[in-house]
């Protein structure tokens, strides 16, 4: 399971059927008991079988809580617990292991000074990977965007349309790479709404963006960050809370400086 694919507060879902094996005598009431609530909720909590429906199986659907905690995947179990007067019954409880994987990830400024030619969005991602900031075993991705197709944000001001290639996910929290410090959590079309809670690095660092305030690409990037030579590329300011962290001066593609990386 994933805290992924589904809103601010749930995630993905699993649905799995349940069967009593043969007819009892009385009732049997079984209770479902999730290990660790924080990590996942089940529908229903408890259902019955009678001894006129003991053949149809009962739907049991465990749900991921989407929490904006930086805290990895994690195992959990789903109890089910059978109770019944027939005394003939030889019931046990039934343990269902279960895994949930964090959707929440890290954004943090490269260690590397560049000029504007990183090698176009794919040179930029390989950076990113590379860098140490980069969890290790994770991919790391480069929030950079240009013009040409190759990797969008957003086409219309903050409305996250078109999207190509995009880094940031849905309903994820994101974190300083100090694991401690949380910049915010996207909405539905991935993107970080103004204000967040801190910048990407409180060091203030000048970083490539080619971005508007509203996430929509500029016609500055460095001829689609290929160049060095001539042109201007949109930086940001890595400590701002405001629409300041994506586009706040443009400056020469000859200047020497850092851009974002999103961890995948």
């Amino acid at each position: 399971m994933s805290e992924s694919g589904g809103n601010a507060s749930q995630g993905s879902s699993i649905t799995f059927e349940s069967f009593f094996g043969s007819a009892p005598k009385d009732t049997v009431s079984v209770q479902v008991i999730v290990s660790n609530p924080s990590y996942a909720t089940v529908s229903p909590t408890s259902f019955v079988w009678t001894p006129n429906d003991w053949e149809v199986s009962k739907n049991i659907t465990v749900t991921a809580v989407n929490d904006t905690l930086l805290n990895g995947t994690r195992d959990f179990l789903i109890r089910l617990l059978p109770t019944s007067a027939d005394s003939n019954l030889r019931l046990q409880e039934r343990l269902i292991s279960m895994q949930i994987q964090d959707n929440d990830k890290r954004l943090f400024v490269n260690s590397t000074l560049t000029k504007g030619n990183l090698g176009g969005i794919v040179g930029a991602d390989a950076m990113c990977s590379m860098d140490p900031k980069c969890p290790a075993g994770s991919l790391c991705k480069a929030m950079l965007v240009t013009d040409s197709g190759v990797r969008i944000a957003s086409l219309t001001a903050n409305a996250g349309d078109g999207q190509v290639d995009w880094v940031l996910k849905p309903y994820a929290s994101y974190y300083q790479s100090n694991n401690i410090t949380l910049i915010g959590t996207t909405n539905g079309v991935s993107l970080l709404t103004f204000p967040l809670l801190a910048g990407i690095d409180p060091g203030s660092v000048t970083t490539w963006t080619g971005m508007g305030t509203s996430w929509d690409a500029q016609p500055d990037h460095c001829s689609n960050w290929g160049n060095s030579v001539s042109g201007n590329g949109v930086v940001g300011n890595s400590s701002s809370t405001s629409g300041a962290l994506l586009n706040n001066l443009n400056v020469a593609c000859t200047s020497d400086l850092k851009f974002y990386c999103a961890e995948q």
